[in-house]
C-alpha cells in the first residue's frame, strides 16, 4: 500500500547480479464519500468505479447504514498483486485495516459494490461476538450471499449471469464458509432472491438486525446464520418463533428454496 521508488536488485543463483530501476505508485481518486488509489493504468476504472458508487450512495446506505469515515479503496493491477493481500486473489475487505481491495482484472464494479455494502453491514449490524465469527470466517454465506445479492440488484447484471450461470451448472448448497466459487455466491444468491420473492425485501434488512442480536438456538434452527434468517421471516411473516404451534424451522426453508429452484423461478437476468 506504500508508494516505492528505486532500484530493483536481481541475483542469480550463480551470484550474477543486474540492477533495473523501479517505480510503485498510487494514483488516488476521490469523492464525497470515496478515496480510490490506483496504477495509472487503472485510473479511468477508478473513475467509472467512484461515479457509480456515488450514483448509489444514499440507496445503499439508506439500507445498510452510513459510516462517518470515507470508505477507501485499492485497485490493484493483477491477481498476483491481489494475491499479496488476500491469498485467495478473491475481492477483499479487511475490517483490520478498514480498507477494500479488489483487482482491476476481475468485475470492477460488482466486487467493490459488494465489498461496500460488506463493508457497511459488518460494521453496522453484527454485534461483537458474531463480528468476530464473520471476519474468522473470511467469507460466509449469509454475509458475503447477502451483500452480493443486493450489489448485483443495485447496478451489476454480469454479476447475476455470472453467478446464476455458474450454479445452474453445479448446484451446491447455499450454506458455504470460507472462500466461495461462484457456484455458491450463485446458490446464495438464489436463496436470498427467493426469500424476497416470498417474503419481501424487508426479510433481508431483519436478518441483519437479528444478527446483532442475541440468537436463539432450538429445534427450528441451530448455527448463527441459520437462526438469523429463520427469525427474519417469523418477524415478517407476523409469527412467534417461541410458540411451538407455529413449525416453520430453517430445513423448511431449505426445501422451499428448492423448490423455487426446481420450479426454475431463478432470475437469468
Amino acid at each position: 500500500m506504500q508508494n516505492f521508488k528505486g532500484d530493483l536488485t536481481i541475483v542469480s543463483e550463480h551470484h550474477n547480479m543486474r540492477s533495473m530501476p523501479i517505480s510503485i505508485e498510487w494514483k488516488e481518486t476521490s469523492s464525497q464519500h470515496f478515496t480510490i488509489y490506483a496504477r495509472s493504468g487503472d485510473q479511468g476504472v477508478a473513475e467509472q468505479v467512484i461515479d457509480l458508487l456515488e450514483a448509489n450512495y444514499q440507496n445503499i446506505t439508506s439500507r445498510f447504514g452510513a459510516m462517518k469515515t470515507k470508505t477507501v479503496i485499492y485497485i490493484t493491477s493483477d491477481i498476483d498483486e491481489m494475491k499479496l493481500v488476500n491469498p485467495s486473489g478473491h475481492p477483499y475487505y479487511s475490517y483490520t485495516d478498514d480498507k477494500i481491495f479488489v483487482c482491476g482484472c476481475n468485475d470492477v464494479k460488482g466486487d467493490v459494490l459488494k465489498e461496500f455494502i460488506y463493508r457497511l453491514a459488518i460494521n453496522n449490524y453484527p454485534s461483537y461476538h458474531n463480528m468476530k465469527k464473520l471476519t474468522f470466517d473470511r467469507e460466509n454465506w449469509l454475509l458475503d450471499g447477502m451483500s452480493s445479492y443486493a450489489a448485483a440488484n443495485t447496478a451489476d447484471e454480469a454479476m447475476v449471469e455470472r453467478y446464476v450461470e455458474a450454479f445452474t451448472t453445479n448446484k451446491p448448497s447455499f450454506q458455504w464458509y470460507g472462500y466461495g466459487s461462484d457456484a455458491q455466491y450463485g446458490a446464495a444468491y438464489t436463496f436470498f432472491e427467493f426469500l424476497d420473492n416470498k417474503y419481501g425485501k424487508d426479510v433481508i434488512d431483519k436478518t441483519l438486525e437479528y444478527l446483532r442480536s442475541g440468537m436463539v438456538s432450538n429445534h427450528k434452527c441451530s448455527a448463527v446464520e441459520d437462526c438469523a434468517v429463520l427469525l427474519a421471516v417469523y418477524d415478517v411473516s407476523g409469527l412467534d418463533i417461541d410458540n411451538k404451534r407455529n413449525t416453520l424451522g430453517f430445513n423448511n426453508l431449505i426445501e422451499e428454496w428448492e423448490e423455487y429452484i426446481e420450479l426454475g423461478h431463478v432470475s437469468q437476468e
